[in-house]
């Protein structure tokens, strides 16, 4: 289906076409293309510049290019108004976009705290030359880096580290009109930062200034990034700002829509230094940094067997939880080496004997089989995707034993793809320094994966999705309307609740047109429209279809209801009012849970349509 099929123009006349189901949309979002239409006032443009995204934490998706990186996003509060007080100006003054240096001897400089956690860093600023054309970028604390640039050749030098801050990169990118994005990436071990523009005078940072000159400074960035070079330039003012997370097929670089999931814990540790002594090592080696990861960079290690006939692993034990008989998802990307297969999964670190995991075939992306051994221990569901490169996403779901004391995640060589056995679920093969590659584990309480989250040294929240528009900024009618949406959920696991991915409700969510997944991750699905208005006025569960994507479409109207998922048989409630209280237009993975889910498009008409 093209979008000349719906009769939607693109570019200006979006939304606006003379043929199609949307062409009359009085609101008319498409995620796969950035663009949405609002009939009120005329908008056309990108979503992120009418609704409002809360999401206070960055968010891994993969780009068209088909690597994993976070969605676009900044961190230094007051990026474009730095005449802002947080904006510390040391014997320096600040107006009219430039920085200019008093009389006082010392550094002349602009600074403000950013917070942070560990990781790598891009940071930059967007600079002009006046009568200074060199300056120094640094950030950190006790733990930072710092380069010097000078507008004249335009060109970076001098990239130190301090303390355990590690310099990567650096660059000037033009931006014409003689305006230069200078940028400094760096790993950090500090959870907050200070980010400081320092004037030169051609011959150092540190001298007497002459009270008149300066350069121009404005635009600063702070982000998490796998990138060589800095993202889209986001203004922010008094909260960190987070752009949609859009996501793209990793193999086709086809746009799959906006990334909404619900708050997710990774609570693995050091998820890409197999390395580091929080992972056990079992007849096996890491050499680290050996291959480039889905992300772009060269952090994936190799997992290699030593000389030895047993079983070769490394395992991750977390004696914080209380795990027993509780669901688990554990995840890594995983690339064949000289060996083609390997085991993922869960054991109770006291005995090897009980245990749930999958072996996976790295050559042809299947699913040897799953095994489980101990009372209560079971694989709910295990599944493997190419990420491309030759790189997989491996994803075992279980539940851990009723007498687990605390949890080991494991992740094995193997050599033939052998599965079963004493030893959890792992091929006993005399090793002989062969192996594999990994990167990116994760362990999630719940039924099913979602996104990767980075971490180091201590575990990382995501919080939850949440996209809102509020009624009264479109053409809204309490009374009658359709709601339409397009998505496909990730939620493949999890048949325990529903799942709600699109709501117009009232504040406190009582009253609310929304709709619905009913039996999620089942081997079908259906849609389910419901209103409620004090209490439920409508529960229109639409016909099942195979797993997949699912155009679901929504009526309303005082006894006039209507319900149809992918075009199939429309379904009717011919009694209920109305809520006359509907406030907010939402996609959220918060409050009514929507698990993970990727909506291309988000459609609004504000009259009842025919069926």
């Amino acid at each position: 289906m093209s979008f000349s099929d719906l009769g939607i123009g693109l570019g200006p006349t979006f939304g606006q076409g003379t043929g199609g189901p949307y062409a009359s949309a009085d609101l008319n979002f498409d995620f796969t293309i950035d663009r949405v239409f609002n009939r009120l006032n005329g908008f056309n443009g990108s979503p992120d510049s009418l609704v409002t995204y809360t999401s206070p934490s960055p968010k891994m998706v993969y780009g068209s290019d088909g690597v994993l990186r976070y969605a676009p996003h900044n961190l230094a509060l007051y990026s474009g108004t730095l005449t802002d007080a947080s904006w510390t100006k040391t014997n320096s003054s600040y107006s009219g976009g430039k920085l200019v240096e008093n009389g006082s001897a010392g550094l002349h400089a602009i600074s403000r705290t950013v917070s942070v956690s560990a990781g790598r860093l891009i940071v930059s600023a967007r600079v002009k030359a006046d009568t200074r054309s060199a300056g120094r970028l640094f950030v950190g604390n006790t733990n930072g880096f710092q380069v010097n640039f000078d507008l004249s050749v335009p060109s970076v030098s001098g990239g130190v580290g301090v303390g355990t801050g590690v310099y990567e990169a650096a660059g000037v990118i033009p931006l014409g009109n003689g305006e230069y994005r200078v940028w400094v990436a760096v790993n950090s071990a500090d959870a907050s930062s200070v980010v400081y523009v320092y004037l030169n005078n051609g011959v150092s940072v540190s001298y007497t200034g002459d009270g008149a000159s300066g350069m121009y400074v404005n635009e600063v960035q702070v982000e998490f990034s796998r990138k060589s070079a800095p993202g889209i330039y986001l203004a922010t003012t008094s909260a960190a700002r987070y752009a949609l997370p859009i996501d793209y097929d990793p193999l086709t670089g086809a746009p799959l829509g906006v990334l909404i999931e619900e708050q997710r814990t990774n609570l693995l540790t050091y998820s890409e230094q197999f390395g580091n002594a929080a992972w056990g090592k079992a007849q096996a080696t890491v050499t680290a940094d050996a291959a480039v990861a889905p992300d772009g960079a060269t952090t994936a290690d190799a997992l290699l067997d030593t000389a030895v006939s047993d079983i070769h692993y490394i395992g991750y034990s977390i004696s914080s939880l209380s795990p027993s008989g509780k669901t688990y998802t554990i995840s890594a990307y995983i690339k064949a080496g000289a060996l083609g297969y390997a085991t993922l999964g869960l054991t109770d670190v006291s005995s090897g004997s009980l245990y749930a995991a999958a072996v996976f075939n790295l050559s042809n992306g299947s699913v040897v089989g799953n095994d489980a051994a101990g009372t209560g221990y079971s694989v709910v569901a295990s599944a493997i995707s190419s990420v491309g490169n030759g790189w997989y996403r491996c994803v075992v779901t279980a539940v851990a034993g009723s007498s687990v004391s605390f949890l080991k995640v494991v992740i094995g060589a193997n050599k033939t793809g052998a599965r079963g056995g004493a030893s959890g679920g792992f091929e006993s093969y005399l090793g002989n320094g062969s192996g594999l590659y990994v990167w990116g584990a994760q362990l999630e309480e719940a039924a099913f994966a979602t996104s990767y989250i980075p971490t180091i040294s201590s575990q990382v929240t995501r919080a939850a999705d949440n996209i809102s528009l509020a009624t009264s900024a479109f053409a809204f009618s309490a009374t009658e309307g359709v709601l339409a949406l397009q998505h496909r959920s990730d939620a493949v696991n999890d048949t325990s609740t529903f799942r709600t991915i699109a709501t117009i409700a009232n504040g406190g969510g009582t009253n609310y047109v929304r709709i619905r997944e009913n039996q999620p991750g089942a081997a079908t699905m259906r849609a389910n429209g419901q209103v409620t208005d004090t209490t439920l006025q409508a529960d229109l569960v639409a016909d099942a279809i195979a797993l997949g994507e699912m155009r679901t479409a929504l009526a309303y109207k005082a006894n006039d209801y209507a319900a149809s998922m992918n075009g199939a048989a429309v379904k009717t409630d011919a009694a209920g009012t109305v809520p006359s209280d509907l406030s907010t237009l939402s996609l959220s993975g918060g409050a009514f849970n929507c698990g993970s889910t990727r909506v291309k498009r988000l459609t609004y008409w504000n009259t009842r349509k025919h069926n």
